[in-house]
């Protein structure tokens, strides 16, 4: 009669038994307050390895137990490594608990095995280290169940905790590994990370897939864009394999911009002896090129296009002698497409002795010559 009230009384009070602390793992992983499973995923060169927090319970008892257990699928989904990192439990001064973890796959168990009988109830966490390689053939969830015999003192049956947790398979996150700076609105976005027989989905800035591509039989994978009018895209991508689908990759912000011009031929010292000379430089391929005066008074004094990465312009007013400023516009110029832009650069064209003007330099090009060959034309300065 006396030993039946004992253990009455050890479960009513292993029962009512409270937490002294609130766990918190020995890793950057937090538990939430509500002790539900919490998960934490990061990308790993074998593929995404998610750490669980598992709570075991039992209905009626306000003790429980906890477990840390990563999960590391690799990329195709056909291999799983679990390892049961460390427990903690609620305090109530023994150190006799029993910690045993199942994971199930493919309809059958294989892990099952009880890690420690001497499991500490010190609400400190403890490290267990045990790990197992599962082999998975349909790319199924598989699950992994956490039972915490608590022991209790003069108790004959300890109560068991239990929890469980979903191990679902996710692909990783299809890297972007392309460049974020073009000269052309139609650009190919590549990366890598791929699985093979996966969909590649780029989602722009709204969320919204702007494109999805098979990733076919490499891990390398490639999509075509546009950029818009706004010369800027940002982007991100995920992919669907087996009815998973990964994380969010890194997201990138492309820029769209028209190469640089600039005026390479008169050069400084160079001299010009026709009033119509030929001007060439470097620019973005089939941009318009305008050649002005710098103050543009009289207008365009010769047009032309950029092919491949040069263009050449042979002006068609003549020049008097003196002492001349030209710019050269273009369209587009930094993605604009809808007019002219003004460029910097500069030359100077001087049918005179340049001892003559004193004139201070100018940006980039500086050109004296001699008097204007016998014959030639005078023309509007």
């Amino acid at each position: 009669m006396i030993s039946r009230l004992i253990r009455w009384l050890s479960d009513v009070v292993g029962s009512l038994l409270v937490p002294k602390k609130q766990p918190m793992p020995s890793g950057n992983e937090k538990v939430i307050e509500a002790f539900d499973t919490n998960i934490e995923s990061h990308l790993t060169p074998l593929g995404v390895e998610t750490t669980y927090t598992i709570k075991a319970t039992l209905s009626g008892w306000v003790p429980y137990a906890l477990l840390r257990f990563k999960c590391l699928w690799n990329n195709v989904g056909t291999q799983i490594t679990c390892t049961a990192v460390e427990y903690w439990a609620t305090d109530n001064d023994r150190s006799s608990g029993n910690v045993i973890v199942q994971v199930m796959a493919d309809g059958s168990f294989p892990w099952s095995e009880e890690l420690t009988t001497s499991a500490a109830q010190d609400e400190e966490w403890h490290e267990l280290g045990h790990s197992k390689v599962i082999n998975v053939q349909n790319h199924a969830t598989a699950i992994v169940a956490f039972t915490f015999i608590y022991d209790i003192a003069g108790k004959t049956s300890d109560p068991r905790f239990v929890g469980q947790q979903g191990l679902p398979y996710k692909p990783p996150p299809p890297r972007i590994t392309t460049g974020t700076v073009t000269d052309v609105r139609d650009f190919v976005l590549a990366g890598e990370d791929a699985v093979p027989g996966a969909t590649i989905d780029v989602y722009g800035s709204d969320d919204r897939v702007i494109v999805s591509v098979p990733a076919n039989t490499s891990v390398y994978w490639s999509a075509g864009i546009r950029i818009p009018e706004s010369n800027t895209l940002t982007v991100y991508t995920r992919q669907s394999y087996m009815l998973a689908t990964s994380d969010k990759s890194n997201v990138v912000t492309i820029q769209y911009y028209v190469a640089g011009v600039s005026i390479e031929s008169p050069k400084t010292d160079d001299v010009i002896t026709v009033p119509t000379p030929t001007i060439t430089g470097k620019g973005h391929s089939g941009a318009r090129i305008d050649i002005y005066k710098q103050d543009g008074a009289d207008g365009i004094y010769g047009t032309g296009t950029v092919v491949g990465t040069s263009w050449s312009v042979k002006l068609t007013k003549p020049l008097a002698n003196g002492e001349f400023i030209f710019r050269e516009n273009r369209s587009p110029h930094r993605g604009i497409e809808n007019g002219p832009t003004r460029c910097p650069s500069q030359f100077k064209l001087n049918l005179l002795p340049l001892s003559l003007l004193n004139l201070p330099p100018i940006q980039n090009r500086t050109v004296p010559s001699r008097s204007a060959a016998p014959g030639a034309k005078s023309g509007p300065s």
